[in-house]
């Protein structure tokens, strides 16, 4: 009994999108490549759109688990400035951000 010509269409795979997985340390040297290329300013979502650009397909939780991981972060300067007050010693980073968004700004 031959395989219909329907069967074997479908379970193809099409050449112009080869499903390769990029392993963790690869991963990681892209990730760090294009955080180092934004100084530090892009988090996990910037960096998953510009590989996504770069046709790099990995899922945004994978990124994100992976810059945590090896801390790689976004720098909070545009932060300070937006919202005119540094960080203290020793305040937490969630707990600055609160305060940070409701004190009021002076000039």
């Amino acid at each position: 009994m031959s395989v219909p010509a329907v069967i074997t269409t479908v379970i193809d795979v099409d050449p112009d999108r080869p499903r390769r997985r990029i392993s963790n340390g690869a991963l990681l040297v892209h990730i760090r490549a294009v955080h180092t290329e934004s100084k530090g300013e892009y988090g996990w979502p910037r960096v998953w759109k510009k590989l996504l650009a770069q046709r790099i397909r990995v899922s945004k939780d994978r990124i994100q688990r992976l810059m945590k991981l090896h801390g790689i972060k976004a720098r909070m300067r545009l932060a300070a400035q937006l919202f005119g007050r540094q960080r203290e010693a020793g305040e937490d980073e969630e707990e600055w951000r609160m305060l940070a968004l409701t004190k009021p700004v002076r000039h």
